[in-house]
């Protein structure tokens, strides 16, 4: 396998940065995962924090353990992130692993040089 497709499937399959490591770019690499690592961060923990003020819920009783009811208050507004907040990091993290992907590729075309 070639380089940039070696360089490229890291980014893609494993996680942004990880075909910058393959380079040897470790400066990327680490700012491709802190910048993606702090977006995915922020979504999980409004997940975790939404999920956990249902199943309160359903312990206290205050609504039914029903499929129906908990799939109504899982689609109620958030209110760590509003929904509007959730869908602009969201794609903000499609678009910074694109970019990453795009940039491993272009890397991996030029020659490494240590300076950078």
């Amino acid at each position: 396998m070639k380089k940039t497709t070696k360089a490229v499937v890291l980014s893609i399959v494993v996680f942004p940065g990880a075909g910058h490591i393959f380079l040897k770019r470790y400066k990327t690499a680490a700012l491709f995962f802190g910048i993606f690592g702090a977006a995915a961060v922020m979504i999980i923990s409004n997940i975790l924090s939404r999920a956990q003020l249902i199943a309160d819920r359903i312990i206290a009783g205050e609504i039914p353990p029903d499929f129906t009811t908990i799939l109504q208050e899982v689609t109620k507004q958030s209110e760590v992130y509003s929904s509007h907040h959730q869908t602009i990091i969201s794609f903000s993290l499609l678009i910074l692993w694109q970019l990453c992907t795009l940039d491993a590729y272009r890397c991996a075309k030029r020659p490494l040089n240590l300076n950078e």
